[in-house]
């Protein structure tokens, strides 16, 4: 267990059942595997971006899950107030937010169903999903891309990092899905060659006007 106000680094190895950080400690997992779940309470950091964890990684009581990698055998968990910052790795059965937990995905791979629930956030901006998507009981499903369209319960588009999207997405009990419309990069760009193209002709004008 990692408590207090210790960091602990795990790179490789294995630990064969569970695994605990708490009480503002840092857990960091680069390598090796946790047999069964790893469970994150009481502001502790974990920054995880390789290795596995063979069942849940469970987030409680204002935790932040920084994964960048690794695997997650089933569940990835966030609830009362904890954060999971998703930029890379795998889950392989269910991601899930509740009671106020956020999730923000902007990477890596949810093979499983993602689901929100009980007045918790997610926030997706890219990555990849093989299953529906879920929101229930006051939860909020952000969603950032392009092109984005919710009909019937199926979610079309593209998402900001250039994933496609066509998936089931249910509400339930004042669940909701919010659609954000980003530029594409090519419209970035473009606006940003556009400001810099009228940045060089009022500095002209401005050096005529001088002369």
């Amino acid at each position: 267990m990692a408590d207090g106000t210790s960091t602990v680094n795990l790179l490789g190895g294995s630990i064969g059942t569970d695994l605990k950080s708490g009480g503002s400690s840092t857990l960091n997992i680069s390598g090796g595997s946790v047999g069964r779940h790893l469970e994150a309470r009481t502001s502790s950091t974990v920054n995880m971006d390789g290795g596995s964890i063979g069942q849940r990684l469970l987030a409680y009581e204002s935790t932040v899950i920084n994964l960048s990698g690794g695997t997650i055998g089933t569940h990835l968990f966030a609830d009362a107030n904890s954060v999971v910052n998703m930029s890379g790795g795998t889950v392989n059965m269910l991601m899930h937010s509740y009671s106020n937990g956020t999730i923000n995905i902007s990477g890596g791979t949810i093979k499983g169903e993602l689901t929100a629930w009980h007045s918790s956030t997610v926030n997706i901006s890219g990555g990849r999903f093989e299953d529906r998507l879920f929101a229930s009981n006051s939860a909020t499903v952000n969603i950032f891309g392009h092109d984005l369209q919710l009909s019937g319960g199926h979610l079309t588009g593209t998402l900001a990092d250039g994933t496609p999207l066509d998936h089931v997405a249910i509400t339930y009990y004042d669940g909701q899905f919010l659609l954000h419309e980003v530029p594409e990069p090519p419209a970035l760009i473009s606006l940003a060659t556009a400001g810099i193209s009228g940045l060089l002709v009022c500095l002209r004008r401005r050096w005529s006007s001088r002369r």
